[in-house]
């Protein structure tokens, strides 16, 4: 059943919006993201994909702002959808049309602000255009930085419903930056839909966010059950560990060797099969050359990447699949092994135990993060202590991580997004149901409180006025005001804070150190955030200016952090009168 406001003679229309989606030079990335693809689009969802093409900008540092803009309007000018989708034979989900759309990036612009403008910048004009001859449903990003947070921006310009799939492990690590934070929490605003891939990140984000974790949905990546077919254990190897991934320091490479030197000392003839490639040049020699110290260097073979054919036949002849990675959002390699009937040993991750626990307990997850820890979970799987049989195992995943039913799961969030739109946002009691803008802001005091306490008394409630300190002018008090008008007044400019100098190393740390003290400008943007985390008010924050100068302020701020309001005072109490039914 499609979802009211959608033609029913037509497919739900989804646009991906993912960086990490594979391609030419990079097959294998963003893999999980073109199976959802494809599990969704054999489900019926009519998919388009768009991903980037990044395009750096090189020479001397004073040229690359000069040569930012014309090549963004160069691009702008010839990356229309028409020229830019294609459909690929080789990599990405079959049949399914993608755009790479030339991003222009600058070497270095790695903060924030930048990451997200960069990729705004590329992927609106786009989808401005896209949506003359093919308007979304649904907008569905991955990662929430900078994918998320650029198609929420586009959904809400648009009224497109938008889903954002986080994968990222490094997520709460990421939101520990206030700047990251702030951006981030433009997913949990109304027409998003946030989901995780396992309860375990959804915990980390909700905590790193300071969100509630029923914010947080889930949508596990599908796991292509059909390319890891049942195994035949009569062709197994008795004594082979399998470790599919690629071979950085993160992955738990190290301990992984020491686990494997520890256990085959009890199992001599025990052999470790590495297959995964380098994410950096010379992984692969640093850990050949552990391998040699712990002298199990001739049981450890290194295959490098195998295609996904060449993964499930090596699953299908290992006796025991080993996760080393301290942290894993999801675990795709260790859930097709699973389905292939080879039991999993893995470390407390995150993703890997729950899929562990997805299948019934169809391996063992380490006591502890230490080598003896994972040595004696690897131990339990080969000596086939389980709860399960591999029949029971594979079911169970099937059911719950298999491209049916997580492309069935995803087109029952597609619908519930496209629907709420095609109803209408969600109205909260009272005038304020159209959004209308909490923030009044004024440079002139008495003046600005007197036009405030004429605003009719309902409006008044629902707003706060933002000033900044007083400065030379009469006693404000004596300004006609009423009491419900709540206001907030912007600190004292200090006076200015001297350089420190001298050519000390103390001087010279306390130079590194030094901030100068807060103008006018950044007290007054202080009393604004204060005014609207009163109300509520997430950025970019809509104020309502008062004068002149308050225009210039806002105008000053810039559209990340704050917008101006179409009016002044009249035009708000004309659009409270206007939404206001119930007087």
């Amino acid at each position: 059943m499609q979802p009211s406001g959608i033609d029913p003679d037509r497919r739900l229309r989804v646009l991906t919006v993912a960086r990490w989606y594979p391609s030419h030079d990079s097959p294998g990335r963003g893999s999980f993201v073109a199976d959802l693809v494809a599990a969704t689009a054999a489900a019926g969802v009519e998919a388009r994909v768009a991903s980037f093409d990044r395009v750096l900008i090189r020479g001397r540092v004073e040229w690359r702002d000069a040569d930012r803009t014309p090549a963004r309007d160069a691009f702008e000018r010839v990356a229309t959808p028409e020229a830019l989708f294609v459909t690929p034979r080789s990599y990405g989900a079959p049949g399914i049309p993608v755009a790479r759309i030339p991003m222009v990036r600058r070497p270095g612009s790695g903060d924030v602000d930048a990451l997200v403008e960069d990729h705004l910048v590329a992927l609106r004009p786009f989808v401005g255009r896209l949506v003359e001859a093919w308007r979304p449903d649904v907008l569905h990003a991955h990662t929430g930085l900078p994918d998320g947070v650029v198609a929420a921006t586009i959904g809400r310009e648009l009224g497109i419903p938008v889903v954002v799939s986080e994968h990222a492990s490094t997520v709460d690590a990421d939101l520990a930056d206030p700047v990251v934070r702030e951006r981030y929490l433009a997913l949990f605003e109304p027409g998003v839909r946030l989901l995780a891939v396992s309860p375990s990140l959804a915990d980390r984000m909700a905590g790193a966010a300071g969100a509630a974790r029923d914010r947080i949905g889930i949508l596990p990546d599908p796991v292509a059950d059909a390319s890891f077919p049942p195994a035949d254990p009569a062709r197994r190897e008795a004594d082979e560990l399998l470790w599919v991934g690629s071979l950085g320091e993160h992955k738990g490479i190290e301990v992984l060797l020491q686990a494997f030197a520890l256990a085959r000392g009890g199992r001599p003839g025990l052999r470790l099969r590495l297959v995964g490639g380098e994410r950096a040049a010379g992984e692969r020699a640093r850990w050949e050359v552990l391998a040699a110290s712990l002298e199990v260097g001739g049981a450890v073979t290194f295959d490098g990447w195998l295609d996904r054919a060449g993964v499930a036949a090596a699953m299908a002849r290992a006796a025991a699949f080993v996760h080393p990675s301290p942290s894993e959002t999801f675990g795709v390699a260790a859930a097709e092994a699973i389905l292939t009937g080879l039991p999993v040993a893995t470390r407390r991750s995150g993703g890997v135990p729950w899929i562990v626990e997805l299948s019934g307990g169809y391996g063992a997850v380490a006591g502890g993060d230490d080598p003896e820890a994972f040595a004696t979970a690897i131990d339990a799987v080969l000596a086939g202590r389980l709860p399960v049989d591999a029949a029971t195992a594979r079911a169970r995943l099937v059911e719950a991580v298999g491209e049916a039913a997580v492309a069935s799961k995803a087109m029952e969030l597609y619908r519930e997004a496209a629907t709420r739109v095609a109803a209408g946002p969600d109205r909260g009691p009272g005038p304020d149901r159209a959004g209308l803008p909490r923030l009044v802001l004024a440079t002139g005091h008495a003046q600005a409180r007197r036009l405030v306490a004429d605003l009719p008394g309902e409006l008044r409630a629902q707003l706060v006025l933002v000033l900044p300190a007083p400065v030379g002018e009469p006693d404000d008090q004596a300004a006609p005001t009423a009491a419900d008008v709540r206001v907030i007044e912007a600190g004292p400019v200090p006076p200015p804070r001297p350089r420190p100098r001298g050519r000390s190393p103390l001087a010279r740390l306390r130079r590194a150190l030094f901030r100068p003290s807060p103008g006018a400008d950044d007290l007054l943007w202080t009393a604004v955030e204060v005014a609207a985390r009163e109300v509520g008010v997430r950025r970019p924050i809509e104020i309502v200016a008062i004068d002149a100068p308050a225009v210039a302020f806002v105008a000053r701020l810039g559209a990340r952090r704050a917008t101006l309001a179409a009016g002044s005072l009249r035009w708000l109490a004309d659009r409270w009168d206007a939404d206001t039914t119930d007087r």
